[in-house]
């Protein structure tokens, strides 16, 4: 998958769900506040912190496993992919985020 990061600190993968269609998530390292179309999530709401500080990740990983226990219920059903898999999906979180 080719992503369009210009610089490292640009993400366009959701951090909760792993979703992606090439909207930058986060630039230059701060929020653009799109909300995620599969998990809900606004980009610097919920989401914030460095991979190496326990209350960013905790945070993260509560959220996720809140949506993924409720169903992984798309946030804008109309936008989900017909061939969507869960799995696959969120095989595609960096590895900072898992």
């Amino acid at each position: 998958m080719k992503l369009n990061r210009e610089t490292e600190d640009d993400e366009e993968i959701c951090r909760i769900c792993g979703f992606t269609e090439g909207e930058l998530l986060w630039e230059g390292g701060w929020p653009n506040h799109v909300i995620c179309p599969c998990c809900g999530t606004e980009s610097g709401t919920g989401n914030a912190g460095e991979p190496a500080d326990w209350d960013g990740m905790r945070g993260i990983r509560v959220f996720r496993g809140y949506w993924v226990g409720n169903g992984a219920q798309w946030s804008s059903p109309s936008r989900k992919p017909e061939d969507w898999d869960l799995l696959r999906q969120m095989a595609q979180l960096p590895p900072e985020w898992r």
